[in-house]
């Protein structure tokens, strides 16, 4: 990405697909081995050149020295996912034997635990986009706790970009 023309033919591309394992270039050595110049800084300033249109690919492992799971690993990667701010999320695992010992996979639903505070934030990950949140019916009150969830649910809503209202129909709405 540090290639103005491949960048370029890049964003021709209708679903660019772009793969950052590692959040710091140490963690990205212990992965995946680069064998030039690498820079985890360099790579996520390739990223920003798309301007979030594209697909950010991350592979979750586990080995003796690396843990995508672990919180210091993992906040990390997911502050690169904001400030990036992606179209869509894959992430993934192992799926067939390493050339390398030791190598651990994720399940499906440790690597959606893992990704949860992203997809709760809307992104897309994998397909998924939206965020239901059910929040206390808005109405006046002279209780304080329910004004907290009142408020709650007025915040909830000033922040998503879709608010969808159910109501019950066996009221009249006049």
């Amino acid at each position: 990405l540090g290639n103005p023309e491949v960048v370029a033919a890049l964003k021709k591309v209708d679903c660019p697909v772009l793969k950052l394992d590692a959040p710091s270039t140490p963690a990205a050595f212990r992965i995946n081995r680069p064998c030039f110049a690498y820079r985890v800084d360099d790579v996520i300033e390739g990223m920003m050149q798309f301007e979030g249109d594209f697909v950010l690919q991350t592979m979750f492992l586990r080995s003796e020295d690396f843990d995508s799971s672990d919180p210091v690993q993992l906040v990390r990667w997911m502050d690169i996912v904001r400030r990036l701010k992606p179209r869509e999320i894959m992430v993934y695992t192992i799926d067939r034997p390493t050339p390398q010992q030791g190598l651990g996979k994720f399940s499906e639903e440790e690597m959606r635990e893992m990704v949860r505070p992203l997809i709760e934030e809307g992104f897309n990950i994998d397909g998924t986009s939206f965020r239901f949140i059910d929040t206390a019916g808005i109405r006046e009150t002279d209780d304080r706790i329910e004004s907290l969830g009142i408020d709650r649910a007025k915040s909830a809503m000033q922040k998503a970009r879709i608010v969808i209202l159910l109501l019950d129909a066996q009221f009249d709405l006049q």
